[in-house]
């Protein structure tokens, strides 16, 4: 079901949101059927972020793969935000 999902994302969803300045990355999927996104870019910070996750990613998902019972996005800081933050900041990230 992972490549699946991974499918959808690349293909389907990825497109739509790049088109507003978004991105989404697969995080894992439950053997129940529970998937974990990060919502990045404009989506991450966007006061729509809900309702894309709702309407556009877990949507598309369920009806390409009916395995799929929920979708769920996982907020954090991205690990590319993090390697351009040290970057800025002139250090090593390992100290």
């Amino acid at each position: 079901m992972e490549e699946k999902i991974i499918q959808v994302i690349e293909k389907k969803i990825s497109p739509l949101l790049a088109a507003h300045g978004g991105s989404v990355k697969f995080l894992g999927v439950t053997p129940e059927g529970e998937v974990s996104v990060q919502l990045r870019g404009a989506c991450g910070s966007c006061p729509a972020s809900q309702q894309t996750l709702k309407y556009v990613v877990e949507d598309m998902l369920k009806a390409e793969i009916p395995e799929v019972k929920s979708v769920q996005a996982v907020s954090g800081v991205s690990d590319e935000l993090i390697e351009e933050a040290y970057k800025i900041l002139g250090k090593d990230k390992r100290g």
